[in-house]
């Protein structure tokens, strides 16, 4: 299957010619500590999203939209702008979402909702402690923590009216929404998918990463491909050699060891690095380096990295490697398509 074109929108990377500079300097991005109570959770890095941007959302949707789901609605109307598809046939398409946790500052320290939590545990009468946690309980809390906010959104605003599902939480998940897609143009089902997500770095993603990590660094952001079924003259690359599989949990120091298909080797795996054997590699980037745990969108992150080598380059073929928390294993290979004539 084939890749027509990505769009990111990240920490210090706001589009891919940002993203592009990133990679190619092998600049790791700026991180923030953040506390909760006076515990140090790990650190942060959250992209300055400016209200002036085009496709920044409706005012009317502000209210109940966290910053991952912006992101991931700026990022994703970016890429259809760059498509030349009609109309019916971007509606038709299907869209596949990667997200990760979905709490953004419920646990900060200048959260009411905190506040309030703690004071109601401390009522010894079960049925009045639940009618106090009721009443302070915020009334869009359910939909500030809708898991398939991204999806929901990125639908609404880009008109498709397709096949749309949600897949979380872990890296892992980017690339099942991958296969997943790539499954059903095989299949003949559609022509175009738009495949993607969006990852929010905040008190819940810290609090799972710390299981595994000390110190987890780990960011918000929202990356998008769009694959279809046939090449065309705009056509990026195409994707190959898709398999998973699953090595116990990584703390446990399972191994690593797969043959190259490539030259090259993206990969992303924070947790314990010295699982993987990397010599069948003439070339290794270390993305998790760079952006920290890109956690539900770090298979399309890397996708997009490997794009900015074609482009650079010259390379003509990148393998990306995914490990998440859990030990599952993730592969896929990227082969530039070049359109010259």
């Amino acid at each position: 299957m084939y890749i027509e074109d990505v769009s990111v929108l990240l920490p210090q990377a706001q589009d891919f010619s940002e993203f592009k500079n990133l990679v190619l300097k092998q600049i790791a991005i700026n991180f923030t500590p953040k506390y909760v109570l006076n515990d140090y959770l790990g650190d942060i890095a959250v992209p300055q999203i400016s209200r002036d941007n085009p496709y920044y959302p409706k005012p009317s949707d502000l209210k109940i939209l966290r910053t991952d789901t912006i992101a991931a609605i700026i990022a994703a109307s970016r890429l259809v702008e760059k498509l030349d598809f009609d109309s019916q046939k971007l509606q038709q398409a299907d869209l596949w979402i990667s997200t990760g946790n979905f709490a953004e500052k419920l646990l900060d320290e200048n959260s009411k909702l905190v506040k309030y939590l703690t004071k109601s545990y401390e009522i010894q009468d079960r049925k009045q402690r639940l009618q106090r946690i009721y009443r302070v309980i915020p009334p869009m809390l359910g939909l500030n923590t809708l898991t398939n906010a991204t999806e929901s959104y990125v639908a609404q605003y880009l008109g498709i009216k397709g096949r749309s599902t949600t897949v979380g939480n872990t890296s892992a998940s980017s690339f099942y929404v991958i296969q997943k897609a790539i499954s059903r143009l095989r299949n003949g089902s559609l022509d175009l998918a738009l495949v993607g997500g969006s990852v929010l770095s905040d008190d819940a993603e810290l609090l799972l990463l710390r299981n595994y990590l000390q110190k987890p660094r780990a960011i918000t952001g929202a990356a998008f491909l769009a694959l279809t079924s046939e090449i065309r003259p705009s056509t990026k690359a195409m994707v190959e050699n898709l398999f998973s599989y699953y090595i116990g949990a990584i703390k446990n120091n399972g191994h690593v060891s797969i043959s190259a298909k490539s030259p090259m080797l993206i990969v992303s795996n924070p947790f314990n690095f010295k699982v993987v054997d990397f010599k069948p590699w003439k070339q290794v980037l270390r993305l998790d380096q760079i952006l920290g745990y890109a956690g539900s969108i770090s298979m399309f992150v890397m996708i997009a990295a490997a794009l900015v080598f074609f482009e650079q380059n010259g390379v003509s073929s990148v393998d990306c490697m995914d490990i998440d928390p859990l030990g599952r294993v993730s592969f896929l290979t990227i082969k530039r398509i070049s359109n010259e004539a």
